[in-house]
């Protein structure tokens, strides 16, 4: 927009819209702090924000100061007071005498979200700079004849260019860590004797930026010209890729008025690009998509002269315009819908008044008293209980979960959340993201997870609903704000491969609770693994040297990632060098929360949440951090059980047993001190522990390992109808040659039947039968032949080959299985 229609469209907003209405929403009024402010401009962010721009003089010096001064107005009404100093540019202040916009004026014009560009103009010299909102001016530019385009998500990047002959100069400005960097490069018109009429540039949904150009060529010695309109793409590096939109030849008129204006579409819902323009005696109505495809044009669409080419494009569909001195709302065909009741006269531009997302319009007055109010307009192109308007997206319909609901974190179950959003078209996925961030607080927000559409956790339900899988480790804290943004290009319409809009950040939002209350776990200890590449080999040195800071930026990096209380998470010292070309194990320990007041998860969700975020790191921040990256995924954490927790409750039982033991043995020494109190009892508790065992090995643990069942049914059937065999035999022996261990057994006839049993455990446990156990009859028995002796301490060490040593084999095996199989051991 040239300074003259930015003047006097500001003069007469001033001047001419009235500051009532029974539309009006609630105004915003504010009083300023500085005397004789004067508006030089303003302008409307993608996103809604207004900026307003001061200057402080009076009737007759209208700059008296070095210093100028911006208004941002946010969404919510919220203001901030910015101040530029500009006594180190003071070509940038266009002093004149008195109020005169036509020889001296600054303009602002909304860049992305932090920026704004300010052009000063003084005797048709003009300068233009980038300040951010802080007020640092950072850069300085000379433009003359340059249009500005900003990308649709307002926070990554907008493009500067300008037209010289037959080329078309074009300046990206990018932030990257807080840096404005400039990318600058040439177009230029591959025919010769060929200029570019005519430009306008436009962003794109998918990324990157288009322009219309409009070309002629001069040929027959002057007597006749070609016109082509082409549409330049400008989304990554050259080779640009160009086509052809349209193209007439014509006979040039030494007296032919040239009237030449346009303006362009994007419809936002997918159905691609409009491109409306006047050219000498004829209207014309190009369609096109991203690809350059045309589908359809309209010639002598419009009278030459008609006023609804300069109708704005409205967010939601349909266009703002004006008729009769009222704006009014036309279809796609130019017919007025309906007239709002915004008064307006009919020579302003207002495009720089639509809050388009929000379908507000409004307006800036102010008297000079120190006191300023804007008015806000309801355009009423969309009804505000429509899902398009409440996701700020033509094309949704709804989503799960819905904005501000509250999804419950299962406590056991630890299946993704699928998360869905409802499209009113048919769709295809793209390779654009889903990202899912966490708020710190109204202002601070932190990475979850990212998620490409064309990955195996986006599915299409059916042809309008798409279902994103969630980790469980991504939502890890309960009672926290959560939300959703939707890149630009993640869906596609099936029909035109044209990419959808996005849902920008703060719209999507959701809370989180516990779906049962987490049961408190004790500390848990865990390794894993880093792995240093050669380019990284520098970290490997410095990890396994004795002075380090790596570990510590270790924890940092964790406890962001988890996230947890700093304090629960405690990195030890010594690492094990577990690979000399770069790879390490190192050890830590979560502890419990110190406060349970129902915000901090149990260890043990830490640790899985953990060890899911490292297996799925490249989806999440750990694939960011400066030393997490380099954890191994195919590792994730494995967890060293703590002792005392894993077998608290054998060991509480071990010691009762030893005590109840201790008190027999004791009492059987007191009762007959000559028998063999204390190892005949010893034996009967470990021959009854050994059965006990063998069953359980074969009903439990071999199960683990189905291809070694047999083998460890085999090492328990084998030995126990070895000693039963063995046992029966010996005892024949002993009754049928023994005549005083006859009698003793008919005696006994009992007690011989339990240790038959206990003896196919173990066969030496017939000697305890004799071994005189507080003197009592049962365990006093003539003590075995020498014969039969030395058939029983045969059988035993027999015992041993079919046995313990095929079961220790099978226990090693089973527990490798398990550890190989296994990436977290939960306590």
């Amino acid at each position: 927009m040239s300074i003259l229609n930015r003047t006097l469209l500001l003069l007469t907003i001033i001047i001419l819209l009235s500051p009532i209405s029974t539309l009006a929403l609630d105004s915003l009024e504010y009083n300023e702090d500085l005397p004789n402010l004067r508006l030089e401009g303003s302008d409307t962010y993608n996103d809604g924000t207004i900026i307003l721009l001061f200057s402080q003089g009076n009737n007759e010096t209208r700059f008296n100061t070095d210093e100028i001064h911006l208004r941002i107005i946010f969404v919510n009404r919220q203001v901030n007071k910015v101040k530029i100093d500009l006594s180190s540019y003071p070509d940038l202040i266009p002093k004149c005498k008195g109020y005169k916009y036509l020889e001296c004026s600054l303009n602002p014009s909304a860049l992305i979200d932090g920026y704004v560009l300010i052009e000063s103009f003084r005797n048709n010299t003009r300068k233009q700079m980038i300040v951010t909102w802080d007020g640092t001016i950072q850069s300085v530019l000379n433009l003359c004849g340059y249009q500005l385009s900003v990308a649709f998500d307002s926070k990554q990047d907008f493009l500067i260019t300008e037209s010289k002959k037959s080329s078309l100069i074009w300046s990206k400005f990018t932030v990257k860590n807080n840096l404005l960097k400039e990318e600058k490069s040439t177009y230029n018109v591959s025919k010769s004797n060929t200029n570019i009429d005519f430009y306008e540039t436009l962003p794109l949904v998918e990324g990157g930026y288009a322009t219309i150009i409009f070309t002629k060529t001069i040929f027959n010695n002057n007597k006749n010209e070609s016109n082509e309109i082409y549409i330049v793409y400008f989304k990554d590096v050259p080779p640009y890729k160009r086509y052809l939109l349209h193209s007439f030849d014509s006979m040039i008129s030494e007296n032919e008025f040239r009237y030449f204006v346009g303006g362009f579409k994007n419809s936002f819902d997918g159905s691609g690009y409009t491109y409306l323009f006047f050219f000498k005696n004829h209207s014309f109505r190009i369609h096109f998509l991203s690809n350059g495809a045309v589908t359809f044009i309209d010639v002598n669409y419009l009278n030459r002269m008609n006023e609804k080419i300069f109708a704005t494009p409205l967010f939601y569909g349909d266009y703002l315009g004006q008729s009769n001195n009222s704006l009014v709302i036309y279809d796609d065909n130019f017919q007025i819908k309906h007239v709002l009741d915004i008064p307006y006269d009919n020579e302003n531009n207002y495009i720089s008044f639509i809050m388009q997302k929000q379908s507000l319009f409004w307006s800036f007055n102010y008297n000079y008293n120190q006191k300023w109010n804007i008015n806000y307009y309801p355009i009423n192109s969309i009804d505000t209980t429509d899902s398009r308007y409440i996701y700020q997206n033509p094309s949704i319909i709804g989503t799960y979960p819905k904005i501000d609901e509250i999804v419950q974190i299962p406590s056991k179950n630890r299946k993704p959340f699928d998360f869905i959003i409802n499209y009113n078209k048919p769709i295809m996925t793209s390779n654009e993201n889903i990202i899912i961030y966490q708020y710190l607080n109204d202002n601070d927000i932190i990475l979850r997870q990212i998620i490409p559409g064309q990955s195996e956790f986006c599915q299409l339900i059916n042809e309008t609903a798409i279902s994103i899988k969630i980790f469980v480790s991504t939502l890890h804290q309960i009672n926290a704000k959560y939300g959703i943004r939707v890149e630009n290009n993640f869906v596609k319409i099936q029909f035109n491969e044209e990419p959808l809009l996005q849902i920008s950040e703060r719209i999507w939002t959701f809370n989180t609770s516990l779906e049962t209350p987490e049961k408190l776990a004790d500390q848990v200890t865990f390794i894993a693994r880093l792995i240093f590449d050669e380019k990284n080999i520098k970290f490997y040195e410095k990890i396994t040297s004795k002075h380090n800071n790596i570990l510590k930026q270790l924890k940092d990096e964790l406890v962001q990632a988890i996230p947890i209380d700093p304090i629960r998470l405690k990195i030890h010292k010594k690492v094990q060098i577990e690979d000399s070309n770069g790879q390490v194990l190192i050890s830590a320990t979560i502890m419990p929360p110190t406060i349970n007041i129902g915000t901090e998860r149990s260890t043990d969700s830490v640790l899985k949440d953990l060890n899911e975020l490292i297996q799925q790191k490249k989806y999440n921040i750990i694939s960011n951090g400066g030393i997490t990256r380099f954890l191994d995924e195919n590792y994730g954490v494995i967890a060293i059980p703590d002792f005392w927790t894993r077998y608290k409750n054998d060991l509480i039982i071990l010691l009762i047993s030893t005590i109840i033991t201790g008190i027999i043995i004791l009492y059987a020494h007191y009762k007959y001190p000559e028998g063999k109190n204390f190892f005949s009892i010893i034996k009967i508790i470990l021959v009854t522990y050994d059965l006990i065992l063998d069953i359980a090995f074969v009903i439990i643990s071999a199960n683990d390992v189905p291809y070694l069942f047999v083998f460890s049914l085999s090492s328990v059937v084998i030995p126990i109808l070895f000693n039963m065999t063995m046992t029966i035999y010996s005892l024949i022996q002993e009754i049928v040659h023994n005549k005083d261990f006859n009698k003793w057994c008919k005696e006994n006839g009992f007690i011989t039947s339990i240790f038959t049993v206990l003896s196919s455990a173990d066969v030496e446990a017939l000697h305890i039968l004799s071994s005189k156990i507080a003197g009592l009859n049962a365990f006093s028995a003539p003590p075995l032949s020498a014969k039969i002796s030395r058939l029983v301490f045969l059988a035993g060490f027999i015992n041993i080959f079919l046995e313990d040593i095929p079961q220790f084999i099978i226990q090693t095996r089973i527990q490798r299985k398990f550890y190989s199989s296994c990436n977290v051991i939960a306590p």
